[in-house]
């Protein structure tokens, strides 16, 4: 090989080499940055990208980001009661009943007078076929806030999968005259399918 081009080789090898450290440093500089803005994020950040992830129904990233919110500290005790409370929302939907009451329990404990995360572990009891413990709590949560129409609405739930159409209609009416509207989810609600031919029923749902 001639001297000049040795001369390239080497060069040529020189500047790949100087390439690839500044592809790793680039890289290295990217991960550092997206390691600085996670530790920049604040408990109440971690909050509200787990209502997001909430909201469209992510339960496993919800319950990431509402533990990582939780095991940030600085949340006041009524944020932290909320966290609490979502989170065992959460696991309730993915159906771990345990998790969720424990979730709940807590809620209550930071927070005694929460009515929806009485309302919420009054849901989960019913899941779990604790039907004494549910009603107590739905009538805790009525008790601490008479127009919470959701407890109307899950009590409504828990009397039609009881197959007890009368009660049914009454709470259902009931969280409707409260300011219940989400007609859709009530006709696509499969723990009305007991009552939906009822008279009752027909007749809270006529029109909408």
């Amino acid at each position: 090989m001639k001297l000049e081009d040795r001369k390239e080789s080497v060069k040529l090898r020189e500047t790949t080499k100087m390439r690839t450290v500044f592809l790793v440093l680039i890289v290295i500089i990217g991960v550092a940055m997206i390691a600085s803005s996670c530790n920049m994020m604040s408990a109440m950040d971690y909050v509200k990208k787990g209502e997001e992830y909430l909201r469209t129904r992510d339960y496993d990233q919800a319950i990431e980001y509402f533990t990582k919110a939780i095991n940030k500290g600085g949340l006041s005790t009524k944020d932290l009661a909320i966290t609490h409370k979502y989170r065992g929302f959460a696991y309730n939907a993915k159906g771990k009943y345990d998790a969720a009451i424990e979730d709940l329990n807590k809620a209550i404990e930071l927070d005694p007078t929460y009515y929806a995360a009485y309302s919420d572990r009054g849901v989960v009891f019913a899941e779990k076929n604790q039907d004494d413990l549910a009603l107590a709590d739905f009538n805790k949560a009525i008790d601490l806030n008479p127009q919470y129409y959701m407890t109307y609405y899950y009590k409504a739930c828990f009397y039609s999968e009881k197959n007890d159409t009368s009660e049914a209609c009454k709470w259902l009416k009931t969280a409707v005259e409260k300011g219940y509207s989400n007609w859709s989810h009530i006709k696509n609600n499969n723990c009305f399918d007991n009552i939906r031919q009822s008279a009752c029923y027909k007749e809270i749902m006529s029109g909408r």
